[in-house]
């Protein structure tokens, strides 16, 4: 993902999904959305992409590197 920063540099990020479906739940929710990336990108995506591009866009580059440790904890 791309971002920019409050000081107009622009930062790569990589993002990772883990989404848990547990057994019970699968087949309702391969009945509603038919997969996974069928589930993934029309909701979750643009959640996620505003979170980060928020973060980095009230920050300055290097204080979004320097809390990167931060912003992984708050997104889990």
């Amino acid at each position: 993902m791309t971002l920019t920063s409050k000081d107009g540099f622009t930062l790569d990020a990589d993002v990772r999904v883990i989404i848990r479906i547990r057994p019970q739940h699968a087949p309702f929710v391969i009945a509603r959305f038919g997969s996974v990336p069928n589930l993934i990108e029309p909701d979750n995506t643009p959640v996620i992409d505003s979170s980060f591009r928020n973060n980095a866009g009230s920050k300055k580059a290097i204080e979004f590197i320097q809390s990167r440790t931060a912003l992984q904890k708050d997104a889990f």
